[in-house]
């Protein structure tokens, strides 16, 4: 039987993430209707990756520091991958930082994260929480402790 993406994605819309919604909002100074959209497109993001056969996404904030927060729920984390369909679905950041192409690799795994979920959702990503692939996006946050890393981000002149 072949699980579609719509599937996985209902199931892991079922999935009760307010103790790590909670969390995420504590720690990041988040709102929590926002926290609530990006905790939304993390489940999109994890069913991407059930569903990748390759090497996974190269992602950016704030999705990454949801999906931190939901590693530390260590059980639930492992029943919401299982019931993705995955044992478990590991976090491996793309690239090695100390390497002069990882940012051109981090880059085209972004480019394809956003081109797959368009193509496997049938709708775009919301840019305000995926923005667009450029090499300016995918160099990092250096504005501290509780920057959403979005407009009107520090880091983003």
């Amino acid at each position: 039987m072949v699980i579609t993406a719509a599937n996985q994605l209902k199931v892991a819309r079922m999935h009760d993430l307010r103790p790590v919604i909670a969390r995420f909002c504590e720690s990041q100074q988040e709102t929590p209707e926002r926290a609530e959209r990006i905790a939304d497109e993390l489940r999109h993001f994890l069913v991407l990756c059930a569903r990748s056969k390759d090497e996974g996404y190269a992602i950016r904030d704030p999705i990454d520091e949801m999906w931190h927060t939901f590693l530390i729920f260590t059980k639930d984390y492992f029943t919401f991958c299982s019931n993705l369909g995955k044992r478990y679905i590991h976090h491996e950041p793309v690239g090695d930082r100390s390497d002069p192409d990882a940012g051109k690799t981090r880059l085209e795994s972004y480019q394809r994260l956003l081109a797959d979920y368009e193509r496997t959702f049938g709708y775009p990503p919301p840019a305000d929480i995926w923005p667009e692939a450029t090499a300016e996006i995918m160099k990092g946050p250096d504005c501290g402790k509780g920057c959403s890393y979005w407009p009107p981000c520090c880091n983003k002149s």
